[in-house]
C-alpha cells in the first residue's frame, strides 16, 4: 500500500469516527488555489477545518509537528476562501483541528487535537 492509499484510508477512518461523534461532514478534500483541506465538518455551531495525518512508522508527536507554519498558513488561506462562499446561519464560529491516525499492524490509534492552531496566531501551535 502506498502513501496516498494509506492517507485516504486514514481520512475514511476519521470521517467514520467524526460521524460517530455527531459531526456533520460538509466537504472532503476541498481544494482551491491556496491549498487543500482534508475534512470540513460541523460540530454544533462550529465549522471545523480538519487536517488529517496518517502514519505507520512515526510517533504522534512527530506527525503533529509536521504541520509547519507554512502548512498552517495554507490551511488558513484555504479555509478563508471556503468561507467566502459557504453560508450557514447555524455556524457562529470556526476552528482548526488536526487528527493523527497511527496504524500499526492490527492496532489503530486516532488522536484528535481540537483547536490545534489559530489562524491569526499561527506561532501558538497545539495549545
Amino acid at each position: 500500500m502506498d502513501r496516498h492509499q494509506i492517507g485516504k484510508m486514514g481520512e475514511e477512518w476519521c470521517i467514520k469516527k467524526l460521524q460517530e461523534e455527531n459531526y456533520k461532514i460538509i466537504r472532503t478534500n476541498f481544494s482551491c488555489r491556496y491549498g487543500e483541506i482534508d475534512i470540513i465538518a460541523q460540530d454544533g455551531q462550529e465549522l471545523v477545518f480538519i487536517e488529517v495525518k496518517t502514519r505507520t512508522n512515526e510517533s504522534v508527536d512527530h506527525a503533529k509537528y509536521s504541520i509547519t507554519y507554512g502548512k498552517q498558513k495554507k490551511i488558513t488561506k484555504t479555509a478563508m476562501f471556503f468561507l467566502l462562499s459557504y453560508h450557514n446561519s447555524e455556524i457562529t464560529e470556526y476552528r482548526f483541528d488536526v487528527i493523527i491516525v497511527k496504524k500499526e499492524a492490527e492496532y489503530l490509534e486516532i488522536n484528535h487535537f481540537k483547536n490545534a492552531f489559530y489562524p491569526t496566531e499561527t506561532g501558538q501551535f497545539f495549545v
